[in-house]
């Protein structure tokens, strides 16, 4: 197969993924869900056999990792101490209380409905306990257009902080999980201390070195054309040198991005702003070739199993928004709202590409993560289109016109 026929893969894609956001901004429904659908069509319909869909994995990981490292940057520069206040400290709450009630409630019953009690079963029930924290609330708020609510300010906050965590973490663990299968259960922690040691410390320490050296150039001098390209190639670069030092890349990235976002550079607006839109550009490749990589052949049983898992999810999610908001100014129906809005965006579905195409064998979690992105948002969609009735307290359209004036009083002459 050569480079044209790539091309012309890609091509089809995007105009078929754009051809999707048109019709979903029409009918008014999550155009993530849409670009799944469609790729699970393409997949299932053998569509997929045509030359043009058959991408080399080697393709599919880069295109993953640029996606990764991207999403991890985009994420972690909007992390400012500065705006460290009492709303972020409780999204922050939240965030490891919806993790930690995942690894309680959903990572269990994972390992007795789909994997098992070993010890790479715990590591994998980890992973997806972890990645099925993330959210991103933005997918589905087509729903509620541009209204402004408190509800929805903070979930989006949450997503924001969610995302760097959501992505290293199953990273971290991954490493764990390959070197499982060459060390015993009595010697696995204490023999992967270190080198889990050694991918935190030269992941920050590469991702600060690169950000010093860069971030310092870009405080005085700034170019329309080539300041956006210094950027993503920053990220690149920090992801491939701390991978090449033994180090976590996605560390690096995120130490990067931290950076980024607490120092000055010139024209930082712009610089966020571009990498938001690259990072949105590569979400229709990311969510297609995901969808493409569902087979409707699972058993009736798999799909009752994933629908009990998926609400022991949102039970997981709803009991932690009680424990961290309980002295907090939401009432119990935009709570609710809350605990249906957890649907998984970009960081979930590149972790979850990422891990599919380098052959990591997740032992039928990737069927349940792919099934889970399409639950969430369809519950998160359904629970915007009710959306005034969980948060309506809020939603008031402005007047358009003045006051009329008052019977009582008589008006003004015209001169």
């Amino acid at each position: 197969m050569d480079a044209i026929s790539y091309l012309t893969g890609l091509a089809v894609l995007l105009i078929v993924g754009i051809i999707g956001s048109i019709i979903a901004r029409k009918l008014r429904v999550s155009s993530i869900l849409l670009y799944v659908l469609l790729g699970v069509l393409i997949a299932n319909l053998g569509l997929k056999q045509f030359d043009i869909f058959l991408f080399p994995n080697e393709f599919m990981i880069a295109l993953s990792l640029l996606t990764l490292a991207m999403i991890v940057f985009d994420g972690s520069s909007r992390f400012t101490l500065q705006e460290l206040d009492k709303k972020s400290t409780r999204a922050m709450e939240l965030v490891l209380a919806f993790i930690m009630m995942n690894i309680i409630l959903l990572g269990p019953l994972t390992m007795m409905l789909v994997l098992d009690w070993s010890l790479r079963g715990v590591l994998l029930a980890l992973v997806f306990a972890v990645v099925m924290a993330g959210t991103d609330p933005g997918s589905v708020f087509v729903m509620l257009g541009e209204t402004k609510h408190k509800v929805l300010d903070f979930l989006r906050l949450e997503a924001i902080l969610n995302t760097p965590i959501v992505v290293i973490i199953p990273f971290l663990l991954l490493d764990i999980i390959r070197g499982v299968a060459t060390l015993s259960v009595a010697s696995t922690f204490s023999d992967l201390l270190v080198p889990f040691l050694q991918q935190v410390i030269v992941g920050v320490g590469t991702g600060m070195l690169v950000g010093i050296l860069v971030f310092r150039l870009m405080r005085k001098h700034y170019s329309k054309q080539l300041s956006p390209v210094v950027v993503m190639a920053t990220v690149l670069l920090t992801f491939a040198v701390a991978e090449s030092l033994s180090g976590n890349g996605v560390i690096g990235v995120a130490t990067l991005g931290l950076l980024f976002g607490n120092s000055y550079v010139k024209r930082k607006g712009q610089l966020v702003e571009f990498s938001t839109i690259l990072s949105t550009s590569l979400e229709i490749l990311v969510f297609m070739l995901l969808g493409m990589l569902v087979m409707i052949d699972f058993t009736m049983g798999f799909f009752i199993k994933s629908l009990v898992l998926f609400g022991v999810a949102v039970l997981a999610r709803y009991l932690a928004i009680l424990i961290s908001l309980r002295q907090s100014e939401f009432n119990m129906r935009e709570k609710v709202f809350m605990a249906f809005n957890m649907p998984k965006g970009i960081a979930v579905a590149v972790v979850t590409l990422t891990f599919a195409v380098m052959d990591v064998h997740l032992n039928g979690l990737l069927t349940l993560m792919i099934l889970f992105v399409v639950y969430s948002l369809v519950l998160g969609s359904v629970a915007d289109k009710f959306g005034k009735f969980f948060i309506k307290k809020e939603i008031v359209a402005e007047p358009d016109e003045t006051p009329p004036v008052p019977t009582n009083q008589p008006a003004k002459s015209k001169k």
